[in-house]
């Protein structure tokens, strides 16, 4: 629940980066500084909005304990690690265009925005080993640094993402959506696509 709301957040406040992005324009040679605050206030506020809700929301009423670690490996088929992964590759994918197109240059929004879905699903693990009933995961911040990296990598190699995170929902019972507030990631569906066209442009370019 708390990298739904995180990626929820994110994904909400940048829509109108995002939605401008098509992977084949042109960017801007030059700073479009308005663009540019606007890019880097969404990502703060998202960032201090997700901070925020884990402070005074979901760790509430938890008891704050010594900081320990805790090992969720082999917990929900994995689904907990694929929504670490996204959650950092769409942080990393939203940062990465938003500074781009306000014209900063590649390499400089690779170095500044790549990263930042680590910098944004870091905090999740922190505060999970200070509070009793959660704690510290390794496997988590692998995750975390594999889904920017998976986004990183490919821009960094083909100016494009030709493998693509996406997750899908399926419409159940009445009865059933009260056990989703329970363990909602158990209706989820992970996905992991390529774009053919994109990986090989003159065998299926017409």
């Amino acid at each position: 629940m708390k990298n739904l709301f995180f990626i929820i957040l994110t994904l909400s406040v940048s829509f109108n980066i995002l939605s401008q992005h098509t992977g084949f324009e042109n960017y801007p040679d030059t700073i479009n500084k308005k663009r540019l605050n606007t890019t880097i206030g969404i990502e703060v506020g998202s960032y201090l909005a997700g901070i925020s809700f884990l402070q005074y929301v979901w760790y509430k009423d938890h008891k704050r304990v010594p900081f320990h670690f805790y090992d969720d490996s082999k917990g929900y088929l994995q689904m907990d690690k694929f929504g670490h992964a996204y959650g950092a590759y769409r942080y990393s994918y939203s940062a990465y265009y938003g500074l781009r197109m306000a014209g900063v240059s590649k390499k400089k929004a690779l170095i500044y925005g790549g990263p930042v879905g680590l910098i944004f699903q870091t905090p999740i693990e922190v505060f999970d080993g200070m509070y009793e009933g959660w704690g510290f995961s390794w496997y988590d911040m692998i995750a975390n640094t594999l889904g920017s990296a998976l986004f990183v990598v490919q821009e960094a190699a083909f100016d494009d993402q030709i493998f693509l995170m996406k997750f899908s929902y399926s419409p159940v019972s009445t009865l059933l959506i009260i056990l989703l507030w329970v363990k909602i990631i158990f209706n989820v569906f992970s996905w992991t696509i390529m774009d053919i066209h994109i990986g090989y442009p003159v065998i299926f370019t017409n």
